[in-house]
């Protein structure tokens, strides 16, 4: 069963195909989770790679602390304020409509 790719964030087209017929379906990706550098009580800030041009949200439960959006290489810095040891954040990325895995990072 081939496999065609779209450029860009949105798409993958899977086509099956048997003697002369053929058969389509294009599907939304689910990309991988931001990747996040170490954030501690004393950070003032979440550094990281995602998706060129995504906008990252960084949250504490339901609450979001910031965002930003990533330059063209895929790096992000989302100012937040200073977080208690052992807080959970969860960071994900979204462009075109599409939105990454969640990344969990515990404030060390």
């Amino acid at each position: 069963m081939p496999e065609e790719k779209s450029k860009g964030w949105t798409k993958l087209t899977v086509t099956a195909k048997k003697g002369t017929e053929s058969k389509s379906k294009t599907v939304k990706v689910k990309y991988n989770a931001p990747v996040s550098n170490v954030v501690t009580p004393s950070s003032t800030k979440v550094t990281g790679i995602t998706e060129s041009k995504a906008k990252v949200t960084v949250k504490a439960g339901s609450k979001v602390l910031g965002t930003a959006t990533a330059n063209k290489s895929g790096k992000y810095t989302v100012k937040i304020k200073q977080q208690k040891v052992g807080t959970k954040l969860s960071i994900t990325a979204s462009k075109s409509g599409n939105t990454t895995k969640t990344k969990i990072v515990n404030v060390n």
